[in-house]
Protein backbone atom coordinates (compact mmCIF):
# COMPACT_ATOMS: atom_id res chain seq x y z
CA UNK A 1 0.00 0.00 0.00
CA UNK A 2 2.33 2.75 -1.29
CA UNK A 3 1.38 6.11 -1.37
CA UNK A 4 2.06 5.66 -5.23
CA UNK A 5 -0.53 2.62 -5.71
CA UNK A 6 -4.44 3.55 -5.79
CA UNK A 7 -7.26 1.78 -3.58
CA UNK A 8 -9.79 -0.27 -5.71
CA UNK A 9 -12.38 0.73 -3.94
CA UNK A 10 -12.61 3.62 -1.52
CA UNK A 11 -15.65 4.91 0.73
CA UNK A 12 -16.35 8.44 2.04
CA UNK A 13 -19.49 8.34 4.64
CA UNK A 14 -20.30 11.65 6.44
CA UNK A 15 -20.01 10.83 10.77
CA UNK A 16 -22.49 12.20 13.08
CA UNK A 17 -19.62 13.16 15.07
CA UNK A 18 -18.50 15.73 12.29
CA UNK A 19 -16.16 14.98 9.55
CA UNK A 20 -16.09 11.59 7.58
CA UNK A 21 -15.01 8.74 7.51
CA UNK A 22 -12.82 7.44 5.05
CA UNK A 23 -12.53 3.65 4.22
CA UNK A 24 -10.32 1.96 1.10
CA UNK A 25 -10.02 -1.36 -0.52
CA UNK A 26 -6.06 -1.96 -1.97
CA UNK A 27 -5.06 -5.12 -3.94
CA UNK A 28 -2.16 -6.84 -3.82
CA UNK A 29 -0.77 -9.38 -6.31
CA UNK A 30 1.24 -11.66 -4.17
CA UNK A 31 2.66 -15.47 -5.15
CA UNK A 32 3.43 -18.49 -3.09
CA UNK A 33 4.43 -22.20 -4.13
CA UNK A 34 4.39 -20.66 -7.69
CA UNK A 35 0.92 -19.17 -7.92
CA UNK A 36 -0.49 -15.79 -8.06
CA UNK A 37 -3.47 -14.09 -5.94
CA UNK A 38 -4.99 -10.91 -5.29
CA UNK A 39 -4.83 -9.96 -1.43
CA UNK A 40 -6.93 -7.09 -0.09
CA UNK A 41 -5.76 -4.68 2.77
CA UNK A 42 -8.16 -1.90 3.95
CA UNK A 43 -7.53 1.29 5.34
CA UNK A 44 -10.19 3.44 6.89
CA UNK A 45 -10.01 6.79 9.31
CA UNK A 46 -11.75 9.35 10.96
CA UNK A 47 -10.97 13.06 8.76
CA UNK A 48 -11.82 16.07 10.68
CA UNK A 49 -11.23 19.83 9.38
CA UNK A 50 -8.88 21.50 12.05
CA UNK A 51 -10.59 25.19 12.83
CA UNK A 52 -7.01 26.50 14.12
CA UNK A 53 -4.89 25.16 11.04
CA UNK A 54 -7.46 25.40 8.38
CA UNK A 55 -6.66 21.96 7.69
CA UNK A 56 -7.92 18.51 6.68
CA UNK A 57 -6.20 16.26 8.94
CA UNK A 58 -6.76 12.29 9.88
CA UNK A 59 -7.06 10.41 13.00
CA UNK A 60 -7.01 6.68 13.43
CA UNK A 61 -9.42 7.08 16.69
CA UNK A 62 -13.21 7.21 16.37
CA UNK A 63 -15.50 8.74 18.70
CA UNK A 64 -18.40 6.78 20.16
CA UNK A 65 -21.35 8.53 18.20
CA UNK A 66 -19.25 6.93 14.71
CA UNK A 67 -19.14 3.61 15.84
CA UNK A 68 -22.49 2.77 13.61
CA UNK A 69 -21.25 4.43 10.31
CA UNK A 70 -17.44 2.76 11.22
CA UNK A 71 -19.18 -0.38 11.33
CA UNK A 72 -21.83 -0.03 8.25
CA UNK A 73 -18.45 0.99 6.16
CA UNK A 74 -16.55 -2.05 7.73
CA UNK A 75 -19.52 -3.90 6.45
CA UNK A 76 -19.52 -2.20 3.04
CA UNK A 77 -16.05 -3.06 1.88
CA UNK A 78 -16.60 -6.59 3.26
CA UNK A 79 -19.49 -6.87 0.59
CA UNK A 80 -17.51 -5.79 -2.04
CA UNK A 81 -13.86 -7.68 -1.35
CA UNK A 82 -16.59 -10.63 -1.49
CA UNK A 83 -18.27 -9.60 -4.71
CA UNK A 84 -14.82 -9.12 -6.42
CA UNK A 85 -13.67 -12.66 -5.10
CA UNK A 86 -16.65 -14.20 -6.86
CA UNK A 87 -15.92 -12.49 -10.41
Amino acid sequence: MSSESKPKLTLNLPCPGGGQIQAAVWENEQSKDGETFTSHGVTIQRRYYDDEDKKWKSAKGFKDIDLLTLAFAAQELYRQIQGQKQK
